[in-house]
């Protein structure tokens, strides 16, 4: 077959998956699973380009999928070789441990029919193999298959995060999305923007008077609704919000606060909005809740943002602290956004802002047990490297 088969695997889409999606079972379930299935046999590897993923699981499909499933539908499964089995195992694999999606999957190799094949009960797969397709089958879906988002609209991303003397203060507006065509992307080998770079998987796109940074279409962002640490090292630094949003760290494009009123608050960033009303001492914070310093009520205006930070505060949960360069702390990065760490929510409070109005304000504490902040981080090259992101890329051709 044309494709080699490898042992190495990557779990980008699995990390977007929750344990009460699908059928019910967690990652751990899911990838145990796989492994009974894929045996001692090498699981598939396929290239980093979406052409080369598309094309190696449309060969899988073809040839193996479709075998296999016409001898299960005639409920002769036994007819099928253990090679044969093995490569749906590794097709599902493949699927679940995707980094890239693109809608050309679902329309020109119709990946989403191979996975309906697996798990639609006239063509009497294997209950474990229906199990992990129409999970996959489910994500994919809500992915829209890399289609990218409905909305009309984008939030601007927060571009002051930079450190930049020409950078303007932060907007809230939100800009006329921008048709991409092939020129929006940046070229493979751009150092900033490129694979490998600081800003890859995400494009800078003129909207309307102002730049935007979006995610590139088919690239899937880690899942940010994790309590700890999320697979980030402390002291590790970003350009900008998009960039943390891309890797896990902050789910909010432009909120200070990540998480809900159901189950809490998974990350923070500090950035010096509230002066006067925040207090920032490094391993102790006071944060105030979303838009404090508007309020004119002598009640507090509590948006969800600050009722998952109410919901933290009972439960114990540890919350992701990130700060930017216009955090009034001392020791705040001198560009860009670092990450200090797990901190817990230990009191709140309700304070007067200027115009009299009522807010709640929250005092956080560093959780012991991690190394201390890294107040030396970005370093200078990395400082040099963020001064270039608002100066674009060199687009492909």
């Amino acid at each position: 077959m044309p494709f080699e088969l490898s042992s190495s695997t990557n779990i980008k889409l699995s990390l977007y998956y929750k344990r009460d999606e699908g059928a019910k079972m967690s990652i751990r379930d899911v990838n145990e699973t796989l492994q009974k299935l894929l045996g001692d046999g090498p699981a598939l590897a396929l290239p980093h380009d979406i052409d080369g993923i598309i094309k190696g699981l449309l060969f899988v499909r073809q040839k193996y999928v479709q075998l296999v499933a016409s001898r299960c539908r005639r409920n002769l499964p036994q007819k099928s070789t253990p090679e044969e089995w093995h490569q749906v195992a590794a097709f599902l694999h493949a699927m679940w441990n995707l980094e890239l999606i693109d809608p050309n999957m679902k329309k020109s190799a119709r990946l989403d029919v191979a996975l309906e094949i697996i798990f639609r009960p006239e063509h009497k797969f294997p209950p474990d193999y229906a199990r992990i397709a129409k999970i996959i089958y489910d994500k994919l879906e809500d992915l829209r298959w890399g289609a990218g988002e409905e909305e009309d609209e984008e939030e601007v991303a927060e571009v002051e995060d930079l450190g930049s003397t020409t950078s303007s203060k932060s907007r809230t507006t939100k800009a006329t999305k921008t048709p991409l065509t092939d020129s929006s992307y940046p070229a493979d080998d751009d150092p900033i923007y490129g694979i490998g770079g600081i800003m890859s998987h995400i494009l800078r796109v003129q909207g309307h008077k102002i730049w935007t940074y979006r995610l590139h279409p088919g690239w899937i962002p880690r899942n940010a609704k994790v309590w700890g640490h999320n697979g980030l090292t402390n002291g590790r630094c970003w350009p900008n919000r998009m960039a943390l949003l891309r890797d896990g760290g902050h789910g909010a494009r432009m909120g200070g606060i990540h998480g809900n009123s159901k189950v809490g608050a998974f990350s923070i960033v500090v950035s010096g909005s509230y002066a006067g009303m925040d207090r920032d001492l490094g391993d102790t914070l006071y944060y105030s809740g979303s838009n404090s310093h508007e309020n004119d009520s002598p009640w507090p205006f509590v948006s969800d943002a600050t009722k998952s930070l109410e919901v933290s505060l009972r439960t114990g949960n540890p919350i992701r602290v990130f700060r930017t360069h216009r955090s009034e702390w001392t020791y705040a990065p001198q560009a860009g956004l670092r990450y200090d760490g797990l901190y817990t929510i230990a009191d709140s409070s309700t304070e007067k802002n200027s115009k009299g109005g009522a807010y709640w304000r929250f005092m956080l504490t560093r959780n012991g047990g991690q190394e201390s902040i890294k107040i030396d981080a970005p370093a200078q090259e990395l400082v040099r490297l963020f001064s270039r992101v608002e100066e674009g890329y060199t687009r492909k051709r």
